[in-house]
């Protein structure tokens, strides 16, 4: 039985407890008022039976004040008053009773109400004669009954008013003041409460409120820690997160979502509600999504290609089906955005570089296998044999140094946070010098004169630098052989170094043919030559520069050019000038 039931219930067997008790009460009531005038009447008809024996003047007695009929044995009325006809009065058994000197009494009801017959024997004018008195009950035992049922209600009212106000008022104030802790529960006020009625049942209320309170709290406390905890993971994540219901509506959604679609004059409250065409405005999202939510997979992928910032975006969206909690379970999605962009270009990268190194290294072994075979059919020819086998020496040295390029570029690539572990202090003049003398004898055979200009002498005397110098010895002497590679001979190649503020810049100038403008960009990539038939005579790999731009970024430094077509080029390699590992931190 439920709690409201039962209370109605008891409400309802109180209330017929008190009917019948008002009920019987009244009743009884009734019944000793009634009984009381019945007696009362009685008397009065056996005084006025009596008075009227022997009396010879009916007038004065109180029996002119009733109805009364005084018959005689022959049963003619020879005396009455307001009685009326009385038929066959000598079948009646009253009568013959009353002639014997028994007397009766008869109750009876009419119209008028209820009243009282009295038949007995007297002697009227020394005869003897039957006299019949009847009188009239004032009230009915129904109208006595409703008058008794009125007053012990009434009373009945007022009692329990008063003591339902007695009851009731403390009751009040102590439910005004529950509903004030319930409202404290509410506003998240977990303070201990006391009941204000001392009472058994008050006290295990309040009991219990006071560990409903205290579970309450702790399980509050819970939910906002994982909810903190999902917050944080939801908003921290690096992709996009939505979710939507089967409508396509927007339940939930994190920053990321926003950005990677290129949505910035919204912010996440603000999207929470509306559809996912009218947030995104993108025919791809919206397409991806009813494909998905029609369709009766658990998990799937899509990828669509998005301009942002005039930039072509790859993106990359999976659909995870979920369960919507409601009046009715619905099935929703969680979308999972990604910008693979990156990735998809790194794909292409890989791609064109594996497709070059082949190119790169098929060149020169196919120089090598055709001379092998030349060489197979002029053993006569002692002079051609030389000059093929210089060929192939050339080519395998090519080779080589293909090969050693793309093995330094892949520790560069895989190991920076070893190589910076390698960093010293050094002078940085005495890196410079020492590229310088190891390209000395390349340039001397070219007849290309090296200068060195050291501006601030201040930083290449005592002072030194902290950095991995055997590297920046390997960056120097690249720029420094494609200088003289390119330069004509008899020209001079400089290396000027220089402090600015916080940076050492080292720059290496040739007089070389110039870079146009249209490959000053892409100068730095892996095999990447601006005339490809004159870098292969001069037998470089063309990964001089990637190696010089990756070594630059180890040191989180760059390297830039400048250069005019016909007039020369200049590589700076500009480098943070610190002296303490405290200093690459910041």
């Amino acid at each position: 039985m439920k709690p409201n039931t039962l209370f109605r219930w008891f409400v309802n067997k109180l209330t017929f407890i008190a009917v019948v008790i008002v009920l019987s009460s009244s009743w009884w009531c009734a019944t000793l008022k009634y009984e009381n005038q019945y007696f009362q009447v009685k008397d009065s008809l056996l005084r006025a039976a009596m008075e009227a024996n022997n009396s010879e003047d009916l007038a004065n007695l109180s029996l002119s004040k009733m109805n009364y009929s005084i018959i005689d044995e022959n049963g003619a009325i020879v005396s009455d008053k307001k009685f009326g006809t009385m038929a066959n009065v000598l079948v009646s058994g009253n009568f013959s009773s009353a002639l014997k000197g028994e007397s009766t009494i008869e109750e009876s009801s009419d119209e008028s109400g209820d009243s009282l017959e009295y038949w007995g024997l007297i002697k009227y004018k020394n005869e003897p004669h039957v006299i019949v008195v009847r009188s009239q009950i004032p009230q009915s035992r129904f109208s006595i009954f409703l008058v008794y049922l009125l007053i012990i209600s009434a009373i009945t009212f007022i009692v329990l008013l008063f003591a339902g106000s007695l009851i009731s008022s403390p009751l009040r104030d102590a439910i005004t003041y529950l509903n004030s802790d319930i409202k404290d529960l509410r506003s998240e006020k977990y303070e201990k409460k006391q009941t204000l009625i001392d009472t058994v049942e008050f006290a295990e209320l309040y009991s219990s409120y006071n560990k409903l309170s205290k579970y309450l709290q702790f399980e509050l406390n819970s939910l906002r820690s994982d909810l903190n905890q999902w917050e944080v993971f939801f908003s921290t994540m690096p992709r996009g997160l939505i979710a939507i219901d089967d409508q396509r509506i927007i339940q939930n959604c994190n920053a990321n979502s926003l950005q990677l679609l290129d949505i910035k004059d919204k912010k996440v409250s603000k999207v929470t509600g509306q559809s996912i065409m009218a947030v995104f405005r993108n025919a791809d999202m919206n397409r991806v999504t009813s494909n998905f939510l029609e369709s009766d997979k658990f998990l799937k992928e899509y990828e669509f290609e998005l301009v942002a910032n005039n930039i072509i975006e790859t993106i990359k969206v999976v659909c995870v089906q979920l369960e919507l909690p409601g009046e009715e379970t619905t099935n929703g999605a969680i979308v999972i955005i990604e910008n693979i962009t990156a990735l998809r270009r790194l794909e292409n990268m890989r791609k064109d570089f594996v497709s070059n190194v082949s190119h790169e290294l098929k060149t020169p072994i196919s120089i090598i296998a055709g001379f092998i075979e030349t060489i197979k059919e002029c053993k006569d020819d002692p002079e051609s044999t030389f000059r093929f086998i210089d060929i192939m020496e050339k080519n395998a040295a090519r080779l080589s140094t293909i090969i050693d390029d793309l093995l330094n570029l892949s520790k560069l690539e895989q190991n920076e946070a070893m190589i910076r572990r390698d960093f010293e202090n050094r002078n940085i003049s005495d890196t410079v010098n020492m590229a310088i003398d190891v390209c000395s004898h390349e340039a001397k055979n070219k007849n290309i004169k090296l200068n060195v200009e050291l501006e601030d002498s201040k930083y290449y005397g005592t002072d030194t630098m902290l950095a991995n110098h055997r590297l920046l010895e390997q960056a120097l002497r690249n720029l420094i052989e494609n200088a003289i590679r390119y330069s004509p001979e008899g020209t001079e190649v400089s290396v000027v170094s220089r402090k600015i503020k916080n940076t050492i810049e080292v720059s290496v100038i040739d007089s070389g043919p110039g870079i146009p403008i249209e490959h000053q960009d892409k100068i730095f990539g892996r095999f990447y030559r601006v005339d490809k038939s004159r870098d292969r005579q001069t037998g470089g790999s063309g990964l001089g520069l990637a190696i010089v731009k990756h070594i630059a970024r180890i040191h989180n430094g760059h390297v830039k050019l400048e250069s005019d077509v016909g007039k020369g080029s200049k590589f700076t390699l500009v480098l943070p000038y610190i002296t303490s590992l405290l200093e690459t931190k910041h």
